[in-house]
């Protein structure tokens, strides 16, 4: 926060007060605990509703008995919704190794799980939709357990640049249901090495001794 003076000539003195939240480049970690509850995200992210009249928001439910973000497109029944929830931009283009996406999430009721998303040609605002988004490979928690994960090893590396935006995407329905998603402790961190066996869990079966269980894709 800090203030501006502007002064001219026959004229009084104005004093416009400022206020922002700053992003350290080398500390991507992003906990919403400055957020109000029922009020906009914070943490420098912000949400973007394409239909529906829910929207992401912060919650005082998030992990550890801090602050969070939800969104719940059931009103008196499942809604129609398509709400974003989009990250500052993000370089990525020094200082990463192999940048990893990580988060804590759990989904309470049914319905459709989340899509977690990145992009470099997201201009920051309006309609996400405009812009070329790639699908992440997550392995979230399943729909209606409503326990915290945590997902992590979300592979960046194909996005070592400037203007990266790492977006989560919500959809409820009257025929999908509208579960509440609630994510905490956001954070992008550099890794050496990574092995990401997205997709699981995998179930090999039991099979005789020296015999080879049929291959999985991940």
């Amino acid at each position: 926060s800090g203030s501006i003076s502007h002064n001219s000539t026959s004229a009084a003195e104005k004093t416009v007060t400022l206020t922002a939240q700053g992003i350290d480049p080398l500390n991507l970690s992003f906990n919403f605990n400055s957020c109000t509850n029922a009020g906009a995200p914070g943490s420098s992210f912000t949400e973007f509703s394409v239909t529906g009249a829910q929207v992401w928001n912060c919650t005082s439910f998030g992990r550890n008995s801090t602050n969070g973000v939800n969104m719940n497109g059931f009103s008196g029944g499942a809604q129609t919704n398509e709400d974003w929830l989009i990250s500052p931009a993000f370089n990525l283009s020094s200082g990463f190794n192999i940048p990893t996406l990580s988060f804590y999430a759990r989904a309470e009721f049914s319905g459709p799980t989340l899509q977690v998303l990145a992009s470099n040609n997201y201009s920051g605002t309006g309609n996400p939709n405009a812009a070329t988004w790639t699908v992440l490979c997550a392995n979230l928690p399943v729909v209606g357990t409503n326990t915290w994960t945590l997902v992590d090893g979300l592979n960046l590396s194909a996005f070592k640049t400037a203007g990266v935006y790492i977006a989560f995407k919500y959809v409820s329905s009257a025929a999908q249901g509208a579960p509440r998603w609630t994510l905490d402790d956001v954070a992008i961190a550099d890794a050496a090495t990574l092995f990401n066996a997205c997709g699981g869990p995998f179930d090999f079966g039991a099979i005789s001794a020296g015999t080879a269980t049929a291959s999985q894709s991940f």
